[in-house]
């Protein structure tokens, strides 16, 4: 018997929820080929992520963001609208369909409430909490905290992140059916790349961050502590964002732009994982924090932050990574110093035995035993 999954998301630009995304897609349309997988998208749109050729990309033909508020509103009535018919319409209807982020989550939501009595099942997955996320006014945290007591008690399942996002939405209302399912990974591509060599510049010994330029991230606070590390130990910052320069000024004023390298965007930060001494994480918050999975699972040590939310559940308390109290700059450089002294490659084996609890076929069965459970084992 062939089924019809739809994996919903408003883009495909570079974040955790677009990876979830197509990692599922491509897992399930791979492992599972009596279900048809369609990814939905508000519009089509050039991506970097591999997309199995099997998995059929949908368009919504829909604007992402109005900064208007009546046209954003009549944006998500019109996204609902044309989603809807995927729930009802005998053609067009999916078994089931999963949708990531928030935004996609009430657009599915809604689109159920134009089609009451669909049979469809519709599990909705939440990558973070909207206390950290947003730096809303107390205004939109009114108001998102609304949207989802309104819409989330409609869905089949809601499935967490983690257990702290998973906490946040039971204080919302007592209806809702949560379930914490972590983020995926790929462990394949991740050995194959990590294995690429970095540039040929490269010739220092450096500690690495991965992520967005942005505040959230913490690169300031990892910047500072590399104040107190040893002068021959770099630091390599993977990714881009609006921080960028105040970063580059950071490491300036403290007379460390020989030793800072922002090296931009990568598509393999794996292989900067690979060859650094030990990964951090200084994030001052998290919905998950799958590079600290994807860390573990390249084998190199990892020092994180112990921000909400992931971080503390992925590195197991402690027991394969150190965990540094929020905003303790100088507990991070210690535990960074710490591991640079010590013999880390008898725990390589645990640290990478623990990524495996996140490889991508576990966590795509996972989500089928809640969308198609009657589809697993066909």
């Amino acid at each position: 018997m062939k089924y019809r999954l739809g994996i919903y998301i408003p883009t495909l630009d570079i974040g955790g929820g677009q990876q979830v995304a197509v990692l599922l897609a491509n897992q399930i349309a791979q492992a599972y080929p009596h279900i048809e997988v369609f990814l939905f998208l508000f519009q089509k749109e050039a991506t970097n992520y591999y997309i199995d050729p099997s998995v059929k990309v949908q368009s919504l033909g829909i604007t992402v963001y109005h900064p208007n508020f009546l046209r954003r509103t009549g944006s998500f009535i019109n996204k609902a609208v044309r989603l809807s018919p995927y729930l009802k319409n005998r053609e067009m209807r999916m078994d089931a369909i999963i949708s990531i982020l928030f935004n996609s989550n009430t657009v599915l939501l809604a689109a159920k409430t134009l089609q009451p009595q669909t049979t469809s099942r519709l599990i909705v997955s939440e990558q973070t909490t909207i206390g950290n996320a947003l730096p809303f006014s107390r205004k939109n945290y009114l108001r998102v905290s609304w949207l989802r007591r309104w819409f989330y008690p409609q869905a089949t399942a809601i499935v967490a992140a983690s257990e702290g996002v998973a906490e946040e939405l039971r204080g919302l209302s007592k209806k809702l059916k949560v379930q914490t399912i972590y983020n995926p990974l790929d462990l394949k591509t991740i050995d194959a790349q990590s294995k690429i060599p970095v540039p040929d510049w490269v010739k220092f010994d450096y500690i690495v961050g991965v992520g967005r330029y942005h505040n959230q991230k913490g690169f300031d606070w990892l910047i500072q502590a590399l104040v107190q590390l040893p002068q021959d130990i770099h630091l390599v910052l993977v990714g881009d964002g609006p921080e960028r320069e105040s970063l580059t000024k950071l490491a300036k004023t403290l007379n460390l732009q020989d030793r800072v390298h922002l090296v931009g965007f990568d598509t393999n930060p794996f292989r900067w994982m690979k060859r650094s001494r030990c990964f951090v994480l200084s994030s001052r918050y998290e919905g998950f924090g799958i590079v600290v999975a994807e860390a573990l699972a390249v084998g190199v040590p990892v020092v994180s932050m112990n921000c909400p939310f992931g971080p503390e559940e992925i590195l197991q308390q402690g027991k394969v990574g150190e965990l540094v109290k929020l905003g303790d700059v100088d507990g991070m450089a210690a535990a960074i110093q710490r591991v640079l002294e010590a013999d880390e490659s008898e725990n390589k084996v645990m640290r990478q035995q623990r990524a495996a609890d996140f490889a991508v076929d576990k966590i795509a069965e996972a989500y089928l035993r809640l969308a198609l459970p009657e589809a697993i084992n066909q």
